[in-house]
């Protein structure tokens, strides 16, 4: 929980390399947390300019807790982000 609160410390100050470092060591220490760290800061890569990486992130917190109704809210931010407008509102009804 340290980690995790230290990554979140990081991102506030958009340090997003020792946030995502803090995250990773998170992740690696407490795999029962894994979900919480994968769906709640999967915006850390997104911010960092890795938002493949973030979407690869939420997917497997989707195969953790099986909650598609939060995976396709996130899908839908995700693509709004992006400015896939479209897309945005296809996955917002899915929800």
């Amino acid at each position: 929980m340290a980690y995790l609160g230290k990554g979140d410390l990081y991102y506030s100050y958009t340090n997003l390399v020792n946030s995502i470092d803090n995250y990773q060591k998170a992740a690696s220490i407490n795999r029962t947390r894994i979900t919480l760290f994968i769906k709640s800061n999967w915006g850390t890569y997104f911010d960092a300019g890795f938002p493949e990486k973030a979407k690869q992130y939420y997917q497997d917190g989707l195969k953790l807790d099986g909650d598609s109704s939060a995976y396709y809210e996130r899908l839908s931010d995700f693509e709004f982000w992006l400015a896939n407008f479209n897309k945005s509102i296809e996955y917002a009804k899915k929800v």
